[in-house]
């Protein structure tokens, strides 16, 4: 089974998550908001993803486990929240426990802080909210 399709069947339509996926598709682009990121040198803000030209408007060649997905807070919120539920949703679950221990724990090597990790424009106070 394709890596979307197993998603969408297990995760995404269980939870009513119908704006989440690898791509926006056409019917939705009108939707698609722009993306902008501060710059470090003049703290201006900068256009990062043009949602008129986004490479989120076609499928892509790999569906990443690691990134990728485009979504809406809604959404990402109802995902969170199943998250925050053991990984139940209304009784049902839907990521085992194994795999949200698995999930919940420090992969990062050295078991280092995804703070000093991080390289962004966001400034780091703000990745502590």
């Amino acid at each position: 089974m394709p890596f979307e399709d197993f998603l969408r069947a297990r995760i995404f339509e269980p939870l009513g998550m119908n704006d989440t996926s690898f791509h926006v598709p056409a019917e939705k682009a009108h939707r698609f908001t722009a993306c902008y990121e501060r710059s470090l040198a003049s703290d201006a803000l900068a256009l990062q993803d043009d949602p008129v030209k986004s490479s989120y408007l076609a499928p892509p060649i790999f569906d990443s486990g690691g990134g990728g997905l485009v979504s809406t807070a809604p959404d990402y919120l109802k995902f969170c929240q199943m998250l925050l539920n053991g990984g139940h949703d209304n009784g049902a679950r839907l990521i085992s426990r194994k795999t949200l221990a698995l999930m919940t724990q420090n992969h990062l090597p050295g078991r280092m802080d995804i703070i000093d990790m991080v390289h962004s424009t966001f400034p780091r106070g703000a990745m502590l909210a």
